[in-house]
This record gives structure tokens, C-alpha cells and sequence, in this order.
């Protein structure tokens, strides 16, 4: 596998894990934050009216009619009223029941009627807070704050998967946002590394061509100050050096072998001429061994 192709794919994995662990830890942080926050604004919506029946009792209060049940009644009717259109999400449902089970505002149960499902002390204790509670399979969410005077338990209620919306939405942009990312940034990369291993793989094809004698060939063009820069410097002047001492070895050989040849000419003018000579010429060494004689000398 090239240079290229193992930095890229490491590159990859990389941006893969490090984009894996961000996600990761985004999705954990946003469930967290998108529950919390989804709860705060149930007990906003819940407190609101508390508030509104409130502010109701204490006008009845000034006007020394909060002992008098028809104006009780009316004020409470007229809350209700009011209260008809309220919405809270897709799946939020607002519920007022009594301590005793009967229901005050319901989709389902008529106002007045019992209502048999809830263990109301058990499922929503104390005056206000929050719970889970499984319906039909559904998990709910409530939010419930008690108003005291009136026996009024207010119930705001969703889904959990409601609960949990933004986070899917979080998810599928955290997924398009990494994947394009991840894309960018290995183009990116690529470009950058393809800037570095260009230039070494040129090096490597220069490398093996003066390997083969070619001494005078191209090298990459040399930019910047890095690493690569300077190798390529370094080679261009060690392949220079080496083609000056080639080409002086090549020329020392010709001398030689032109010296060689002139001594080879030499000798065959000498061998030539003692022949032909009408005296009896030889050579012997130190011992009197004989060497060399010429024709005349036998």
C-alpha cells in the first residue's frame, strides 16, 4: 500500500473516532439538557395556573365572596372555561382532579366523575413535583402542583418521547454536521498530505534513476524550509557529488586503459625489434634464470 493511501485511511479513522466520541458525549448532554428543560417548562405551565387560580381566590377574597359557593363555583367555571383550549405540545394534556379521584377537567372522564386508574397520595405526593407514570404502555411525564383551598390537584402531562423530541432532531443534525465534516475534512487532509508525498515520491523515482547511472536527473522543484525541502536539497547535492566523482572515475579508467594500450604498443615494438635483431639477445634475473631469449640466441 502507497504512502498516500495509509495516511489517508489513518487520517479517516481518526476524524471517524474523534467525531464517533463527540457525538457520543453530545447526545448524553443534550438528553440531560432537553429533560431538565422540558421539565422546568411544565412546572412554568403549571405554576402559571396556580398562579391564575390564585389570583382568582385572593379577588373573591377582597370582595369577601371566597365563602360564598356560587361565586366559587362560577369563578372555578370560568377558569375551566378558559383552560378548554389550552395546549402544551403535541401530547400535553392538563388534568384537575381532587384527592378523592374525581375529575375537576379530563379528556376522557366527565367532570365529577371518579376516577378509579390513580393512586392519587401514592402516584403524586406532597403539594407539587414531578413523576413518571407508565399509561397503556406510555410512559408520561407529569408535572402536578396542589392548590389546597380548593382541593384542586393540576396535572400537566407528556410523553416521553415528546420529552425527548429535540434530541432526535439534535441526533439527525449531529449526524449531517460529522458527515460533512468528516468529508471536508479528509479533502482537506488529502490535499495536505498529497503536498508532502509528491514531493517524496519524486525523490524515490529520481532515487532509482541515478541508482541506474542517470545522474543528471530532474529532481522535484525545492519550496519552503521543511523536512521534505531539505532532503530534497541534500539529495540534489549528494547526487551531484556523485555524478562529479563518477564522471572523474570514468576518466581516470580512460586514462588508464589509453596507458594500458600504449604499453601494450610498447612492448610489441620491443618484442618486434630483438627479434629481428642479428645479435643473440636474453634477459635472466638475479639467479641466473633465464627469462627471455631471441631467436638468434638458440
Amino acid at each position: 500500500m502507497k504512502l498516500t493511501y495509509k495516511i489517508n485511511l489513518v487520517a479517516l479513522l481518526v476524524l471517524v473516532l474523534v467525531g464517533a466520541a463527540i457525538t457520543t458525549t453530545g447526545v448524553k448532554t443534550i438528553r440531560q439538557v432537553t429533560y431538565s428543560l422540558n421539565r422546568q417548562l411544565m412546572t412554568e405551565e403549571v405554576k402559571n395556573i396556580y398562579v391564575t387560580i390564585e389570583n382568582t381566590l385572593a379577588v373573591l377574597a377582597d370582595n369577601q365572596l371566597d365563602k360564598v359557593e356560587s361565586y366559587i363555583h362560577q369563578a372555578q367555571s370560568e377558569i375551566l372555561e378558559e383552560l378548554e383550549n389550552f395546549q402544551y405540545g403535541k401530547t400535553g394534556r392538563l388534568v384537575i382532579i381532587t384527592t378523592d379521584g374525581i375529575a375537576v377537567k379530563h379528556d376522557t372522564f366527565i367532570p365529577g366523575q371518579p376516577i378509579d386508574i390513580l393512586n392519587i397520595p401514592d402516584t403524586f405526593p406532597g403539594d407539587e413535583g414531578s413523576t413518571i407514570f407508565t399509561n397503556n404502555g406510555n410512559n408520561l411525564v407529569f408535572n402536578y402542583k396542589y392548590f389546597k383551598q380548593w382541593d384542586w390537584l393540576i396535572l400537566l402531562s407528556v410523553t416521553n418521547e415528546e420529552m425527548f423530541a429535540a434530541q432526535k432532531q439534535f441526533i439527525t443534525h449531529v449526524v449531517v454536521i460529522l458527515l460533512v465534516s468528516i468529508i471536508m475534512g479528509f479533502l482537506i487532509f488529502a490535499l495536505f498530505i498529497k503536498r508532502i508525498v509528491t514531493p517524496i515520491s519524486l525523490l524515490v523515482e529520481a532515487t532509482n534513476e541515478v541508482s541506474e547511472g542517470k545522474w543528471n536527473t530532474p529532481l522535484p522543484p525545492v519550496t519552503g524550509k521543511d523536512e521534505v525541502a531539505q532532503l530534497t536539497r541534500s539529495f540534489h547535492n549528494m547526487a551531484k557529488k556523485l555524478g562529479e566523482m563518477y564522471g572523474n572515475l570514468e576518466r581516470n579508467l580512460t586514462e588508464v586503459e589509453k596507458s594500458q594500450s600504449a604499453l601494450r604498443e610498447n612492448e610489441e615494438k620491443y618484442r618486434s625489434l630483438v627479434e629481428l635483431l642479428p645479435l643473440a639477445v636474453f634477459e635472466t634475473d638475479i639467479h641466473g634464470q633465464l627469462l627471455f631469449a631471441n631467436q638468434n640466441f638458440w
